[in-house]
């Protein structure tokens, strides 16, 4: 079996439930120059962030799909033009062992490190921000609609 080089998170891995209801592994560990090393709270926020990001896309986009009459196939196969490339995994699917994270629990340590760090991460949110209106454009235009009527569900 064979996969790309970089298709790998290093251990200890730990397990973060993001918005689309899937759980997302995740590591505080990172490859430079050969080694391993430590990531920054700032880089491992900054991850978790991407990850929520890209998994409320794919939700948002899939949902769009669906209302704009496609089916769950038609949905799921344009939903791959606006997601990660990172697996979720159901939680049922996950070995026993694993630190595993709700969202809300993971987002109220993030909110407390921020809360002492904003400086660190008011420019990643805000390029996420962005990063999330232009995904929703890009799922608007895959759905045969404006940009300008997308509407996430939630908002």
């Amino acid at each position: 079996m064979s996969s790309s080089p970089d298709d790998f998170i290093l251990k200890p891995l730990e397990f973060y439930e993001m918005p689309d209801g899937l759980w997302y592994p995740h590591s505080r560990r990172m490859w430079s120059d050969g080694g391993q090393e430590d990531q920054s709270d700032r880089n491992h926020y900054a991850g978790l962030l991407i990850l929520e990001m890209m998994s409320s896309v794919k939700r948002d986009a899939r949902h769009l799909f669906r209302k704009s009459g496609m089916d769950r196939l038609g949905a799921y196969q344009k939903g791959i033009y606006v997601s990660t490339s990172a697996r979720g995994f159901h939680r049922s699917r996950i070995d026993e062992g694993f630190p595993m994270h709700a969202r809300q629990d993971w987002r109220a340590a993030f909110a407390a490190w921020r809360s002492d760090h904003a400086n660190e991460v008011t420019e990643i949110e805000r390029i996420l921000a962005d990063a999330q209106a232009n995904y929703g454009k890009m799922a608007a235009l895959l759905a045969d609609q404006s940009p300008a009527e997308f509407k996430r569900p939630d908002g």
